[in-house]
C-alpha cells in the first residue's frame, strides 16, 4: 500500500460518522487530506499502530468501498 483517498462513498461516510476507533481514524485523517492522497505511513501514524494492524484496518474500509488506493 502506498497512496491511499476515500470514494466518494467514503466521503460521505466521513461526514457522517461520529465516533472512534480505528475505522474513524482512517477515514477523518483521510478525510483532512482530501482531495490530495494520503500516504499509508501517515495512516499508521495516525492510528499509532504497526504496518499489519493498520493494513487490516484499511483493506476492511477498503473492502467496504469507501477506501482505494491510487
Amino acid at each position: 500500500m502506498s497512496m491511499l483517498v476515500l470514494t466518494q462513498q467514503g466521503e460521505q461516510a466521513a461526514q457522517n460518522i461520529q465516533g472512534r476507533g480505528p475505522d474513524f481514524t482512517v477515514l477523518s485523517t483521510l478525510y483532512e487530506n482530501s482531495p490530495t492522497a494520503t500516504d499509508f505511513e501517515e495512516v499508521m501514524e495516525a492510528l499509532n499502530t504497526d504496518e499489519v494492524k493498520a493494513s487490516m484496518v484499511v483493506r476492511r474500509l477498503m473492502n467496504q468501498g469507501l477506501v482505494q488506493e491510487t
